[in-house]
């Protein structure tokens, strides 16, 4: 056993992953079966180690995945999920980009919270610069919705709040306007501008 749980020097510990990852080859299931045997951090700490070996995202992606799914399984909340991985005592990015990752995921469960809870997620991720493929898909949800929901241009730009006129010493958020300018451009026969 190569006891991955216990804290060691970090070139020593990517030189273990590397060896535990070239053992199962191709057999994630193995890996995912060895995982669940360890606590959230130090099955975190694992895979974030094994991000950093070159030719391992095929077999960190299906892990990272299987591990927001026995999350949502435990029915975690987004705020259980953020005290667990112990982000509200700083945490690491990893660890902030998982619980994005899982945050994300949850969006059919997060509709109830509405578009302003949903954008305070967007803006709180564009403006600690992190999470930019997440960002990325929260926008794509967002804008489905509100495509689901029929909402015109200028509903999306006042829910935006991209009506009201910046403060002087306050530009226009440019991720939100890119947003609604994507939304208008995959609408423009909605009428209602």
């Amino acid at each position: 056993m190569l006891k991955l749980d216990q804290q060691t020097e970090h070139t020593l510990f990517i030189k273990l992953l590397t060896m535990w990852v070239k053992y199962p080859k191709n057999n994630d299931l193995e890996m995912r079966f060895e995982l669940v045997n360890y606590d959230d951090i130090t099955r975190l700490r694992i895979l974030k180690g094994l991000s950093e070996i070159e030719g391992t995202e095929e077999v960190v992606t299906p892990l990272l995945d299987s591990m927001v799914t026995s999350w949502k399984m435990d029915g975690l909340s987004a705020n259980d999920l953020f005290t667990r991985l112990q982000l509200d005592k700083g945490g690491n990015k990893f660890y902030f980009d998982m619980w994005v990752r899982y945050v994300v995921q949850e969006f059919d469960t997060l509709q109830h919270h509405g578009d302003e809870s949903l954008l305070k997620i967007f803006d709180t991720l564009a403006k600690a610069k992190v999470g930019k493929d997440l960002q990325g898909e929260l926008k794509s949800a967002l804008i489905t919705s509100w495509k689901a929901k029929r909402k015109s241009p200028r509903e999306v730009l006042e829910l935006l709040k991209l009506n009201l006129k910046p403060e002087l010493n306050h530009s226009v958020d440019v991720e939100l306007l890119s947003m609604w300018v994507q939304y208008v451009k995959e609408n423009s026969l909605t009428p209602g501008v």
